[in-house]
């Protein structure tokens, strides 16, 4: 039997994504609107825990992990209720809401400001990318 365990993160990681390959690619081949939202919504969730893994050394507390996972799944739900228009708005609103609460919660954390710029940072690396796969997908050529 397979202990789950057992294995490093490398072979855990080799073994979720044989799982999931024919679900995923099924659904996104044949599936609704709102079910390929739901899973750019969790792959969106997924991809930020690992990336706040390889970005901070230290690991983030509950709040600001939470504030950063909330601001990531904003953009697939901005893109899904606005299009265009939604997915910029989420992408302002994102940055703001991270300064902001940056400011009311912690002014006086010196390793803060990083953390915020490195997550902006890849929310701008990521929005052409989401705003071109909306655009082939889902407008009139």
């Amino acid at each position: 039997m397979l202990d789950w365990h057992k294995l490093d993160s490398h072979q855990q990681r080799l073994l979720t994504g044989a799982a999931l390959t024919v679900p995923l690619v099924a659904v996104l081949a044949a599936g609704p609107y709102w079910m390929i939202a739901a899973i750019v919504g969790l792959a969106s969730v997924a991809g930020l825990w690992e990336l706040h893994r390889m970005l901070f050394a230290e690991p983030l507390g509950r709040s600001w992990q939470a504030l950063y996972l909330a601001i990531g799944l904003s953009l697939p739900v901005g893109a899904f209720l606005g299009g265009f228009q939604g997915l910029h708005a989420a992408l302002v609103g994102a940055i703001l809401s991270g300064l902001l609460a940056l400011l009311l919660f912690s002014p006086l954390d010196p390793a803060g400001l990083s953390r915020l710029a490195r997550i902006s940072l890849d929310l701008l690396r990521r929005n052409p990318v989401l705003m071109k796969l909306f655009q082939e997908r889902y407008t009139d050529k």
